[in-house]
């Protein structure tokens, strides 16, 4: 049977009366209103308010007000005015009181109450696809009534008449007798979704004429009902939740209801259609999931993907996006047999979620971080820039083991671009413009030549990693956890196994927001007890030279879709062919090759963009990012080692590159023993997918401190170096293709596609019209 909601007065009319007297009693127009009364107007015209009560004697559902409900009044010559009620406990009358700035007469309201909501004509509503249920006072977070005309009453008071614009659904649940679930198993949700007509998103409505019901502007089909107390499956529970109204008779509604243990599904049809300002029974129980032919099955079945998956996600936009969490990395595929990964099966089942911490403040509303019954975290950016983490726990709110994380990167306005890219041996493959996790930055930042605080952290900001692992480490000074700014310049969280045996995969796991050390106990340089050479998927040590890897991507590769680590090959065109690493130490003179002017070097000159500067008559040589005179400190420090002389260099990445690839000098992170920053703008370390011939280490491209040091080696005088005399003047740096680091370091990451996903886009990012494509709810 469908029953109204009826609101204070006639049907499903409410009504609010509008008092600010003066002392004689009456109101004139000029008078600001202080407060609204809002008065129920008895049982038999019932009120619609935001918490539900009981059921009136004409079977209408009786609605009443919650303390602190807040309403938006509109006037000839004011727009938005919000009031609020006085009343402690819920109540089918009160009083609504503004700041006494109103003045005029009210012509129309809503509730509840939204900030910036100025066009009486378009106010919106929002009926989130994903409700919480805890008790009767939830619904005023989802409810909207309008009203659009004030009646002046005897006394100089208005009456306001208020009308439910959406569809109240109550859900009355029995599962207790359910074949397949059993009476100890908790209810997490409920979720509907209609065939046809919408049940959730973003609408307006026009307080001006409210016939016309809400206008659709982000419309979605489903509808979730997240059980807050997670009720044991032996009670009987009766819940409420919000729809936006408009789906019609004969709509299927698929259902899904998700315990702990089992999800049942079904779908039905619905007996009538949606209508706003009424409510509907959905009896869920044992005759209705046998009716409609209930399938049940555990929830260790999760169903694959229908997108690539892995550790890192970019986004483009703010708004609302998702991924997929009940499969880590990159699925089964990322699991190399006999490697000694810590599982042998990619799939998981999180029961919570949330953000451990941002490089950006706000950057992800932790508010709106929520796992969905379709196995799916969603999370809503506020903006398109910057970096997070976010895990996913085996209990609820967040309790348990975290099971995995996901790195989500703000990549700005695109995503990065693709340059090509070729090795010594002449093999070409295709490389990020940028180093994984960082800032987009512009060519003027990256040049410099008076250092800035903005603009260092947009070009030097990136992610670190410990080989191996897939969880980044932020190289800013400040990051935020739970909100608040935490200073991590100087240290960052640290765990440290107490032996060997607690130095394992599993265990860097269970601590995305840790920097692993060695092990207190125990001959061992490195994060993880037992070395692992698989873990980024190439064993290759140092022989590769044709930019090939020896095996697949791994769950354990921090790169997004399509992407993957670089392997030892990648760098090696930066400096001459017949050596793998370049140190410069000086000038003894120049000499011109391919009509430029370069070093007089033994080992000839890095191939980089080359900059040039004037000393008289002569052309002076410089990497093009490398500055002769210093632009400023590191890290705020005054030590001569720190002084900055670039950001970074544009290196040659093909023969004919006349832009170059640009590479920044962002520094490290070592966790022993507080995991400071170091070398921030001044050394860049970027980690090849494969490990060293040396136990508990790896390969690493290296930039070290390029700098323009004069004759007598003294900083302070570089414009002494222009004269190119002594060993020790000009420029001075090293380039390392091949750098042999321990694993538990912190570096960069370049990602270069993976060949065996040659053509994908390069990450998963959806955007806020995302429909759920699982199924849904209904009932007959």
């Amino acid at each position: 049977m469908k029953n109204k909601i009826t609101i204070l007065l006639s049907g499903l009319l409410a009504a609010a009366a509008f008092s600010g007297c003066t002392a004689e009693g009456d109101m004139p127009s000029a008078q600001p209103l202080t407060a609204i009364r809002a008065v129920n107007a008895g049982l038999s015209g019932v009120s619609s308010r935001s918490q539900v009560g009981g059921i009136a004697d004409d079977g209408s559902l009786v609605m009443q007000w919650s303390p602190g409900d807040r309403i938006g009044v509109f006037g000839a010559s004011q727009s938005n005015v919000c009031f609020t009620s006085a009343n402690e406990t819920a109540a089918d009358e009160t009083t609504f009181s503004d700041t006494g700035t109103f003045s005029g007469t009210p012509s129309t309201a809503y509730y509840p109450y939204t900030e910036g909501a100025a066009d009486a004509a378009a106010v919106p509503v929002n009926i989130p696809a994903v409700q919480t249920y805890s008790d009767v006072t939830s619904v005023a977070a989802y409810d909207f009534k309008a009203s659009s005309s004030a009646e002046r009453q005897s006394d100089g008071s208005y009456r306001m008449r208020f009308r439910s614009m959406v569809t109240l659904l109550r859900l009355q649940i029995d599962l207790s007798a359910v074949s397949g679930l059993a009476a100890d198993e908790t209810l997490l949700s409920i979720r509907m979704t209609a065939g046809t007509g919408s049940l959730s998103g973003a609408f307006t409505c026009d307080l001006n004429n409210p016939d016309a019901g809400l206008t659709p502007v982000d419309a979605a089909a489903t509808l979730t009902v997240d059980m807050a107390g997670r009720p044991a499956l032996s009670r009987q529970v009766t819940a409420y939740a919000v729809a936006a109204p408009g789906c019609t008779v004969g709509t299927k509604l698929d259902f899904v209801i998700t315990t702990d243990r089992h999800v049942a599904t079904f779908t039905a049809t619905l007996l009538g259609t949606m209508e706003g300002g009424a409510f509907y029974d959905v009896p869920l129980n044992a005759t209705v999931l046998a009716n409609n032919g209930a399938v049940i099955k555990d929830v260790d079945e999760p169903d694959e993907p229908a997108e690539e998956t892995a550790n890192c996600y970019m986004i483009t936009t703010a708004g609302e996006h998702s991924f997929y969490a009940r499969q880590i990395g990159n699925g089964d595929k990322g699991i190399i047999p006999g490697a000694g990964f810590h599982v042998t099966s990619s799939k998981i089942n999180p029961k919570s979620t949330k953000v451990l911490w941002q490089d950006t403040q706000g950057f992800i509303d932790e508010g709106s971080v929520r796992l969905a019954d379709d196995g799916r975290v969603y999370y809503t950016a506020t903006g398109n820039t910057g970096n997070a983490l976010i895990a996913v726990y085996s209990g609820d709110d967040c309790t348990g083991d975290i099971l995995w994380s996901w790195h989500i990167w703000g990549t700005g306005d695109t995503l990065p671009q693709d340059n090509v890219i070729t090795t010594k041996s002449g093999s070409s493959f295709t490389i990020m413009d940028r180093n994984l996790g960082a800032f987009l930055s512009t060519e003027d930042e990256r040049l410099q030549t008076v250092r800035t605080d903005e603009a260092e952290r947009k070009v030097c900001s990136y992610m670190l990693y410990q080989w191996g692992r897939k969880d980044p480490i932020p190289n800013s000074d400040v990051y935020y956890v739970d909100g608040v700014a935490t200073n991590i310049a100087s240290s960052y969280p640290v765990w440290q196994p107490a032996t060997l045996t607690e130095a394992t995969i599993a265990a860097s796991v269970l601590r995305p927001g840790y920097i692993i050390n060695k092990p207190a106990a125990g001959d061992c340089s490195s994060w993880l007890g037992e070395d692992n050479r698989l873990l980024w998927g190439d064993s290759s040590q140092k022989t590769v030279t044709d930019g090939g890897w020896t095996d697949v991507k791994t769950i354990y590769d921090p790169s997004p879709v399509g992407y993957r680590v670089a392997n030892s090959a990648t760098f090696t065109r930066f400096i001459t062919p017949d050596r793998t690493d370049i140190q410069m130490k000086g000038v003894t003179g120049f000499r011109t090759i391919d009509g430029v002017t370069v070093p007089n070097l033994t080992y000839d000159y890095i191939q980089c963009i080359v900059s040039t500067e004037m000393s008289g008559t002569t052309e002076r040589w410089l990497p093009k990012g490398i500055h002769r005179n210093r632009i400023g400190f590191a890290c705020n420090t005054s030590d001569n080692k720190s002084k900055i002389f670039g950001y970074g260099i544009y290196f040659r990445q093909t023969g004919d590159d006349t832009e170059g690839g640009y590479y920044p000098m962002g520094g490290c992170r070592f966790p022993n023993p507080s995991g400071k920053r170091s070398d921030y703008a001044l050394n860049s370390y970027l980690w090849l997918s494969t490990s060293d011939i040396n136990d508990y280490s790896a390969m690493s491209m290296h930039l070290y401190h390029f700098y323009w040091l004069t004759g007598s080696g003294n900083y302070t005088e570089p414009d002494k170096g222009l004269s190119g005399t002594g060993y020790n003047a000009g420029v001075v740096g090293m380039v390392k293709t091949k750098y042999s680091s321990y694993n538990l370091n912190a570096y960069g990451v370049r990602c270069v596609r993976d060949g065996s996903a040659s053509g994908s886009t390069g990450g998963n990012s959806y955007d806020s019209s995302y429909t759920d494509k699982g199924v849904g709810f209904g009932v007959e």
